[in-house]
């Protein structure tokens, strides 16, 4: 929460409702009786945009019994972070969820900005 007196963030609202948006979705199509989002607690988008450290994830998920769990930038704007596309990243964390049966599973965090698929680079045509 912003201090008294300090205006919030249209946009860092936005981004935060629309990841929540999709897991919604994603519950009532992958796991509708155990629904993820269920776990999870807060969303920390402080860092939206890297306002404050541009190498540091700009929205981070925390589970209720504190897993970080490492979104990156905003939907639709994977491309420009060089990141895993958004329905990847839905994707890695309902894989995780159903093969652990929950977020924590043991894990200090769940990094979803990696790309499952190599970077074509221009040395790769030749």
């Amino acid at each position: 929460m912003p201090p008294a007196g300090k205006v919030w963030q249209r946009e860092d609202l936005s981004a935060a409702v629309t990841i929540l948006a999709r897991l919604d979705r994603m519950d009532k199509l992958v796991t509708p009786d155990k629904p993820l989002l269920y776990e999870i607690g807060s969303i920390d988008v402080s860092n939206f945009k890297g306002r404050e450290n541009t190498r540091l994830p700009h929205i981070v998920l925390y589970t209720k019994d504190n897993t970080e769990i490492i979104w990156g930038a905003e939907i639709d704007a994977w491309s420009v972070h060089l990141e895993a596309k958004d329905e990847e990243k839905l994707a890695k964390l309902y894989n995780y969820y159903k093969e652990f049966g929950k977020l924590s599973g043991g894990a200090k965090y769940i990094d979803l900005r990696t790309p499952q698929d190599t970077i074509p680079l221009p040395i790769d045509k030749y």
